[in-house]
């Protein structure tokens, strides 16, 4: 039985991937030496946010070259779903992955990753049990959970006992593998978060600092502005953003991670003005128009938001997650009128 057949039932469409989670997919998020083909992927990857996309076809191509063995152009038509299209499509894919080539980490991570984002945790469940299953992964500690794709099971299945508000699970989960000598940056915000989500401010502090202490890089960046913005400590998440602009410098992919978490941090008269530099990168039209809608909605203009999305699907932006937000600023929108006519 393929992976297609097991789970084309409840099958749903899922949102854009934040940047800075999809660019992690590949593999385990390794910090260590790369192969040449995960180095050639990766540059392809870069590639694609820069807007080039058939030198990121050549690097994917050239990435199956050097390493046969793992399927590198397949994985490349995901991440360009992912980055031009919405990820609508992407899952789809994952699955297909997963089929074609069932010991790529890639499939299970990220279509686990996204079936999480979607609150989809019964899909994210089966393929968890998948990936511990074709790579003998347990939940115990052992020298097997010192490898790279233990942790990355771990830091999995802990957003997943987690999402369910099992938080003790979750936590034990990473504590096994931070036992056996795998304390770094992505574990211990992984404890940030849980202990956030549990309410627990002061030790997500803790072990947050902890995170940026053991490793201060591109990833531990990223990290360090999401846990930050979700706590609502603002300057914090700033100054981080504003270190992660200084490593990588300024790009389409900072750029759209920056007006993100401004949305976010309420922060939309700054979003707004982020949104007008996006051109400078090289931002597509229909890029620019979603975010004036998504910034629209966060400032309760529905019937603006509403009239963007619905512009924004005669543009290029895929339809997937236009019609999402669409379905929800149409309720917000109705809600608001019927609580004036109150």
């Amino acid at each position: 039985m393929t992976l297609l057949s097991l789970l084309h039932r409840g099958f749903k469409k899922s949102p854009i991937l934040t940047l800075s989670l999809t660019i992690l997919a590949i593999t385990s998020c390794s910090t260590q030496s790369l192969s040449p083909g995960e180095a050639q992927f990766n540059s392809g990857v870069v590639e694609l946010y820069e807007g080039n996309l058939e030198r990121a076809n050549e690097l994917f191509s050239e990435a199956e070259n050097v390493d046969p063995a793992r399927p590198w152009r397949a994985l490349g038509k995901v991440y360009e779903q992912i980055v031009y299209k919405t990820d609508r499509g992407a899952m789809k894919l994952y699955e297909k992955l997963i089929d074609i080539s069932p010991d790529f980490d890639s499939g299970y991570v990220g279509f686990c990753r996204i079936a999480l984002d979607e609150n989809q945790n019964f899909l994210c469940e089966k393929i968890l049990e998948l990936y511990a299953a074709r790579f003998g992964l347990v939940a115990a500690t052992s020298t097997q959970n010192s490898t790279e794709r233990a942790k990355t099971y771990a830091l999995l299945m802990s957003r997943l006992l987690s999402a369910r508000g099992e938080y003790a699970n979750a936590e034990a989960q990473l504590q096994r593998a931070i036992g056996v000598g795998n304390s770094d940056g992505r574990l211990r915000f992984a404890l940030a978060d849980i202990a956030l989500a549990s309410g627990d401010y002061d030790r997500a502090m803790s072990e947050a600092s902890e995170a940026i202490d053991l490793e201060k890089n591109e990833h531990t960046l990223r990290l360090a502005v999401a846990f930050h913005t979700k706590a609502g400590y603002a300057d914090s998440a700033l100054y981080y953003l504003e270190k992660l602009e200084d490593e990588t410098g300024s790009n389409l992919e900072t750029g759209r991670l920056r007006i993100e978490t401004l949305i976010d941090l309420d922060y939309l008269e700054h979003a707004l003005q982020a949104n007008k530099r996006m051109l400078s990168l090289g931002a597509p039209e229909y890029l620019l128009t979603y975010y004036q809608a998504k910034i629209a909605e966060a400032e309760k203009k529905y019937q603006r938001a509403y009239l963007v999305y619905q512009y924004s699907l005669t543009q290029e932006m895929d339809d997937g997650e236009v019609f999402r937000d669409l379905g929800r600023v149409a309720t917000l929108l109705n809600n608001f009128i019927l609580m004036e006519d109150e």
